[in-house]
């Protein structure tokens, strides 16, 4: 889960207060300096993780894209990362490198952009390098996302939408450990599955589990978008060919802004507390 104040107290409040259980937090690098990225510490520096298990986007370069060229100068920038990370008490952190890498939308901690539109090439040699670098660590076990937003709605840099932009960018089985969807409410309910299987099928297709690092509502009261979410989430979704789409590895729920569940939403809200009261999908389990 992502709140306001991103520290396992606040997710913890959170999740009381909405009557569900809740297993990781989720986290941003700074991305204004290689400093920045460097420095970045479990949870804001709070003490205690209780159990949690991080969910980290790592920003690539500070000017979100446009130095990806920087990036085999800098790799001891994601080596301080990865130590601070282990020495923070995170060393299964799930850590989404150049997160939503086709684009994103503006308003987000590193919106607006798409780290594969300033040089396309050099997006998936970056990728290697960075995992590489902080898998070199001593004591480092993390879980590498190759993340992308709404993909089957949301065109690639090269004007290929799904499928076709999908595969010019993927950085390789070797470097990527789970394969991920961000989607928030869109407004149209026949195509909320429709924006999220197509990324659970190239996860299944390269043996990869598939997660949902970010989903929530967009301002309406949509307790359809939250029981379709969570059909998937939990692997009881159905194929058009017979059986279920695979459960997600892990999910979490964005609860700021427009998304924000509460009072102002509540059937949504209810939708959300009956689907998840018993238990929510991941990252219950260390890999």
């Amino acid at each position: 889960m992502y709140v306001d104040d991103p520290t396992p107290a606040s997710v913890a409040s959170v999740a009381r207060t909405l009557g569900v259980p809740d297993q990781g937090a989720s986290g941003y690098t700074g991305g204004i300096s290689w400093a920045s990225i460097a420095s970045y510490t479990p949870f804001s520096g709070a003490g205690d993780a209780q159990g949690y298990r991080l969910l980290l986007s790592v920003a690539m370069c500070p000017s979100h894209g446009g130095c990806l060229d920087e990036v085999p100068r800098h790799l001891g920038t994601f080596r301080t990362l990865a130590r601070h990370l282990v020495a923070g008490g995170q060393p299964d952190a799930i850590l989404r490198v150049g997160e939503e890498a086709n684009g994103n939308y503006p308003g987000g901690p590193h919106s607006g952009f798409a780290w594969v539109s300033a040089h396309d090439r050099l997006f998936t040699s970056d990728f290697r390098k960075i995992v590489t670098t902080m898998r070199s660590v001593a004591g480092a076990h993390f879980l590498f996302d190759f993340n992308v937003n709404d993909a089957f709605t949301f065109p690639w840099p090269n004007g290929a939408r799904g499928d076709a932009g999908f595969e010019d960018y993927y950085p390789g089985n070797a470097y990527v450990d789970v394969i991920s969807d961000d989607f928030y409410e869109n407004g149209f309910p026949a195509e909320y599955a429709a924006n999220v299987t197509g990324v659970i099928r190239e996860a299944v297709a390269h043996g990869k589990p598939w997660a949902l690092p970010e989903w929530g509502l967009s301002g309406s009261d949509a307790p359809g978008y939250i029981r379709t979410m969570v059909s998937l989430i939990g692997g009881t979704y159905p194929e058009a060919h017979g059986g279920t789409y695979p459960p997600a590895l892990y999910e979490s729920y964005f609860d700021i802004g427009e998304s924000r569940l509460g009072s102002r939403v509540p059937k949504a809200t209810a939708a959300f507390a009956a689907a998840l009261a018993s238990g929510r999908p991941g990252p219950s389990s260390r890999q």
